[in-house]
């Protein structure tokens, strides 16, 4: 999906100066020294967040070398648990990105292609959306909208139904219009097509060869190591259902987050071709691409940042962001919800790439 971190053409002492201008040596010793100092600089902005309200984990690395890994404030404040960088959060539309893996490692197992119609794989497509393709529901350009139709259904034929259901908000493949209800459409295509559960294709081809022990599935009785959400919700919605799996559902912590990376970048889960589809800008949307579950921006030094990102109402939200120009990658997760308009995970995020990429910066 990037470049390796790991390159030997990234240790050259001019490509990486001009990435971090106020580091001055390549040697081991400077190396270490100048990753010592960065992991200050974060952990002593990141203590002043947790001062703040922030609470969550931090996973920050440079060069295939991870600087800072911790976790700030507490898991169960009552029980004095801290969180840890293994603690699980609801990691909400990061979701969509492993669900986009899913479909291109079906599709590298020869059981789908991406232009397939749905027709192909579910009964009673009504006909405005017989056309709708597999790369349209991933791309957000299937005509659905963010109608959360599929929430508390437990039955997987009468979710798609009702999803389908909906009237074409554009033209197949013409606008972009995110939706949650599209990566639900694509969940049930995991089951149809594999012919095992969305869940266990996925720990079997993704999670366990990645390495990702903290990384799981809706709802919060079945993931009782996740710090419990403070929000009411139907029941139907708080035991495993449609609206919450594909597009939002799953559970995983900072350190997993970066094993997801480093699984990727080392090609233990999918083939090079399919990385580059995750992160390949197939809709333009003004400042950014849209990808696979993932998103292409520019920081505001013109270099390339490869994200995805999720929030839930209830206050879990987490980030993880690729630099790969930089060298870095950045992973939070969060129960914070938000402060001043936007969650704590994605303004940490910022404010750690402004520390990572050499700008100073001061909790906000």
């Amino acid at each position: 999906m990037t470049r390796g971190l790991r390159r030997a053409s990234r240790l050259a002492c001019g490509a990486f100066l001009g990435a971090f201008p106020l580091w001055t040596g390549c040697g081991p010793g400077q190396q270490a020294a100048e990753h010592a100092a960065l992991a200050q600089r974060a952990d002593s902005f990141l203590s002043a967040a947790r001062d703040s309200g922030f609470e969550g984990a931090v996973v920050l690395a440079v060069d295939g070398a991870i600087v800072l890994e911790k976790g700030y404030g507490w898991r169960d404040r009552e029980r004095r648990e801290p969180i840890e960088p293994e603690t699980p959060f609801w990691i909400a539309s990061i979701t969509k990105q492993f669900t986009a893996s899913a479909i291109l490692k079906l599709v590298e197992e020869g059981k789908l292609a991406l232009d397939d119609s749905i027709a192909k794989f579910f009964e009673a497509v009504p006909l405005p959306r017989q056309a709708t393709t597999v790369h349209q529901l991933l791309t957000h350009t299937a005509g659905l909208g963010q109608n959360y139709v599929a929430d508390g259904i437990a039955d997987r034929d009468a979710a798609v139904a009702a999803v389908l259901a909906q009237p074409l908000e554009h033209r197949l493949g013409q606008d972009f219009t995110y939706s949650n209800d599209a990566y639900s459409v694509l969940a049930a295509l995991v089951e149809v097509v594999s012919g095992e559960t969305y869940e266990g294709y996925l720990r079997t081809r993704l999670l366990d060869p990645a390495g990702l022990r903290h990384t799981g599935f809706w709802g919060p009785a079945e993931s009782p190591e996740v710090p419990p959400i403070e929000a009411a919700r139907p029941d139907s919605v708080l035991r495993p259902n449609w609206g919450y799996r594909g597009g939002i559902g799953m559970c995983s912590s900072a350190a997993d987050l970066y094993r997801w990376h480093f699984a990727l970048e080392g090609g233990h889960v999918l083939s090079a071709a399919s990385r580059a589809k995750l992160s390949t800008p197939f809709v333009p949307r003004e400042s950014l691409g849209v990808g696979y579950g993932w998103f292409v921006s520019k920081t505001p030094q013109g270099t390339t940042s490869i994200w995805t990102r999720g929030y839930e109402d209830f206050g879990h939200g987490a980030v993880l962001a690729l630099y790969p120009e930089d060298g870095v990658v950045i992973a939070v997760t969060s129960k914070s919800g938000e402060r001043r308009g936007a969650p704590w995970s994605h303004q940490l995020v910022k404010d750690l790439e402004a520390i990572a990429l050499s700008r100073e910066t001061k909790p906000r």
